[in-house]
């Protein structure tokens, strides 16, 4: 529950940067960040993006511990435009999901990605309160009526602390690289990409 509407926060954050007349996730087209998760889950995450956000790489190792009980996460996640491919490291199958929701609202040339951004926070109870420095950073700052909060920068969650039923849990980039620095490293993540698709489409998921 917790790992979903810490997704949910990510995502319409990265969505009130779009712009109305070119609809991308993000204001530059590559980057590459790494997590440390603390609080009840820890672990490492780490994220590339490609294609001014449409091509996304993400894979997770962590352990979160609620309720005396503790549950284990190693997975990855890949975004090609608007089908996402989840699976475990090793296995030659997993799911496969299209968003036709998203794509039906990118066909709408009234559509406002940043209005909508900003409104899908307001309506988890999320506003922003103002600007902090954070690792160097000057972010946005969101808070919520829970406590919750995401310091963004240059479109990027730096760091951002859910609270929720009692447990906290920390989310903070240890390493941002944006365009030309990690050219490689997504030329390598797109044949990854390439591979995966292959392999979950024989699977038939």
């Amino acid at each position: 529950m917790k790992k979903t509407v810490l997704s949910l926060i990510i995502v319409f954050l990265a969505a009130t940067a779009f712009s109305q007349t070119n609809k991308r996730p993000y204001s530059y087209k590559t980057a590459y960040i790494e997590y440390e998760l603390t609080g009840n889950t820890t672990g490492k995450q780490t994220l590339y993006i490609d294609n001014w956000g449409w091509n996304r790489s993400e894979t997770t190792h962590s352990v979160t511990k609620m309720l005396g009980q503790k549950t284990e996460t190693n997975q990855r996640n890949i975004t090609i435009q608007y089908d996402s491919y989840q699976w475990v490291p090793g296995e030659k199958t997993g799911t496969k999901v299209h968003n036709q929701w998203l794509e039906d609202l990118m066909k709408d040339p009234n559509f406002d990605m940043e209005e909508f951004g900003e409104k899908s926070l307001e309506a988890i109870n999320f506003r922003k309160t103002g600007t902090e420095t954070v690792l160097g950073k000057v972010c946005d700052v969101w808070k919520s009526d829970l406590g919750s909060t995401s310091w963004v920068w240059n479109d990027i969650a730096v760091k951002t602390e859910i609270k929720l039923f009692g447990t906290k849990q920390i989310m903070t980039a240890t390493k941002i690289e944006i365009d030309a620095s990690i050219i490689l490293k997504i030329i390598l993540m797109k044949k990854r990409m390439h591979r995966v698709k292959k392999v979950l489409q024989k699977s038939r998921v």
